[in-house]
């Protein structure tokens, strides 16, 4: 899921706050699937200053700064894009991973009386959350 899709979900979140529709997260029980490493990616950590153009402020130094990443992506039936240190170091490029996830379901609930009885209104799947990943043998 894109960051689009997810601050899509979020905004409807808080769109049901307002409007009385109350929404909760359910997690699937673990699942798994095999896929590839297709690219891993070391970047050190920066802090430096760029310079652009701002509107109305030409020339305004825009500082730039992350601290040491250690991507790497796996290419499944689900891909995953991964930051971690741990999870980098066990994997090569072109490798096969066993990989642990969960689905996340936004459950939608409306108030069905005034006593704060609730009837789950609707139920849709929202995003993927990677558990772990290792070396298939």
């Amino acid at each position: 899921m894109n960051k689009l899709q997810r601050l899509l979900g979020v905004g409807a979140i808080a769109l049901a706050s307002i409007t009385g529709c109350k929404y909760q997260t359910e997690y699937s029980k673990i699942k798994h699937e095999i896929a590839t490493v297709t690219l891993r990616e070391h970047q050190d950590a920066t802090n430096s200053i760029g310079f652009g153009v701002a509107i109305g402020n030409p020339g305004a130094g825009l500082a730039m700064s992350h601290g040491e990443r250690y991507y790497i992506f796996f290419d499944g039936e689900i891909d995953f894009e991964i930051n971690n240190k741990d999870i980098f170091n066990r994997f090569n490029k072109g490798d096969s991973a066993y990989i642990t996830y969960k689905e996340i379901d936004l459950l939608r609930f409306k108030n069905v009386s005034r006593g704060g009885i609730r009837k789950l209104f609707k139920k849709a799947f929202f995003d993927y959350e990677f558990v772990d990943a290792q070396p298939k043998k």
